[in-house]
C-alpha cells in the first residue's frame, strides 16, 4: 500500500486481513511468550555467534540519534526480508506499515510507549504488540520484548 490511504481504507484492510484470525493470533502470542521464557544458554550462545536462525533479535543504540539498530540476528533477516546491511544504522520503524493512517490507528500508542522506553533506561523492560510489514509489504503481528542492557558502560536496547 502507498503511504496515503484513508481511515476507511485502513479499517477495511484491517477487517479483511484479520477477520476471524484473532483467536489463533492470541494463541500464537501466548505460545511465543511461553517460549520466550524457555530459552536456554545454548540458544543464547548461538545468538551471540549469530548462527541460530530461530531467535529473532535486534539491538539498538539509544545513545545515538534515532536509536539505530546496531545488530540484527539471522532470524530477523529471514523473518522480515531485510538484511543487516539495510537495517544497521536505521531505526526499527522500517518495519512499520507504509500506510500512515493504518500505522497511526493500530500502532500509535505503542510507538509512543516504545519511544519513551528507549529514552528512559530506568524503565526496565517493555512488552509491546505491533503490526509490522516485511520487506515485500506482507503484514505480520510482532510481539516485542524490549529491555535495557549495558555492555562495558554503553547502553543498548535489546
Amino acid at each position: 500500500e502507498s503511504g496515503h490511504c484513508t481511515t476507511q481504507d485502513a479499517r477495511s484492510a484491517i477487517i479483511k486481513e484479520f477477520a476471524g484470525v484473532w483467536p489463533m493470533l492470541l494463541a500464537q502470542v501466548t505460545e511465543s511468550v511461553q517460549q520466550l521464557f524457555r530459552i536456554k544458554a545454548e540458544a543464547m550462545g548461538n545468538l551471540r555467534s549469530n548462527t541460530d536462525s530461530s531467535i529473532v533479535c535486534a539491538v539498538s543504540d539509544p545513545s545515538k540519534v534515532d536509536c539505530p539498530m546496531v545488530f540484527v540476528s539471522k532470524a530477523f533477516e529471514l523473518m522480515t526480508g531485510y538484511d543487516s546491511d539495510f537495517c544497521l544504522g536505521r531505526n526499527c520503524r522500517v518495519l512499520q506499515p507504509n500506510c500512515k493512517v493504518l500505522n497511526d490507528m493500530l500502532n500509535g500508542q505503542e510507538r509512543e510507549r516504545m519511544r519513551d522506553f528507549c529514552q528512559d533506561p530506568k524503565i526496565g523492560n517493555l512488552t509491546s504488540f505491533l503490526l509490522n510489514e516485511m520487506m515485500g509489504g506482507r503484514r505480520f503481528w510482532n510481539l516485542l520484548y524490549l529491555t535495557h542492557v549495558e555492555v562495558e558502560g554503553h547502553p543498548y536496547v535489546l
